[in-house]
């Protein structure tokens, strides 16, 4: 999740799903510590800062380097998400739009 001001988080959802998995194998319920809903939300209330909401796949770039990429080459990183990724919350403002 970014907005106009930067990265504001990234999750790494692999890592939830495998403690989803193993909590349920050992018989307890599993609470993420992040809720799609509430990003959601945020961005909806916040719209000044034109978040987007994606998830992609980052194949073998951990989280930190990630995070890094978001730092040092953040419209390379933003580019290749749009293009590989799957939004999920837009509200990004275009050339097309500005008057």
């Amino acid at each position: 999740m970014w907005s106009t001001e930067g990265l504001e988080c990234v999750i790494d959802i692999t890592a939830e799903e495998k403690k989803c998995m193993w909590a349920e194998l050992h018989g307890r319920k599993y609470t993420p510590g992040f809720s799609v809903d509430m990003l959601k939300l945020r961005a909806q209330f916040n719209s000044q800062r034109h978040y987007e909401i994606y998830t992609f796949d980052s194949g073998d770039h951990g989280l930190i380097e990630v995070r890094r990429m978001f730092e040092t080459t953040p419209q390379v990183i933003v580019d290749f998400v749009r293009e590989h990724g799957t939004k999920i919350y837009s509200d990004r403002v275009t050339d097309s739009v500005i008057v």
